[in-house]
């Protein structure tokens, strides 16, 4: 009989969910302790679920945008802790950016 080790439950459930779930592999140099998230995965959610309210904010803060979307998304991490704030939105310039 096998003797498996937790490594190995590991290893079966990322390869698993390689294989058949569309998961995507990082690693903590992709992960932002300040904001609790990995900035490049959200950046690519709100691009796939909120494209239109994205370019607005573009359109209103200019190349600053990025800047002013994470320091609110902060602000509401910093007042509410990460699992309220992800629940809700931030509203920049009138554009609400819905974090979950």
């Amino acid at each position: 009989m096998t003797n498996y080790k937790e490594k190995d439950l590991e290893n079966f459930i990322e390869s698993y969910l390689l294989e058949n779930h569309a998961y995507i592999k990082r690693t903590n140099e992709n992960y932002d302790k300040n904001l609790c998230l990995d900035v490049e995965l959200f950046e690519n959610f709100l691009q796939a679920t909120q494209s239109v309210a994205l370019e607005e904010l573009k359109k209103r803060c200019g190349q600053n945008y990025k800047k002013e979307l994470f320091d609110r998304i902060f602000s509401q991490i910093k007042a509410k802790g990460i699992v309220k704030a992800l629940q809700g939105y931030v509203e920049i310039k009138g554009i609400k950016i819905y974090l979950a």
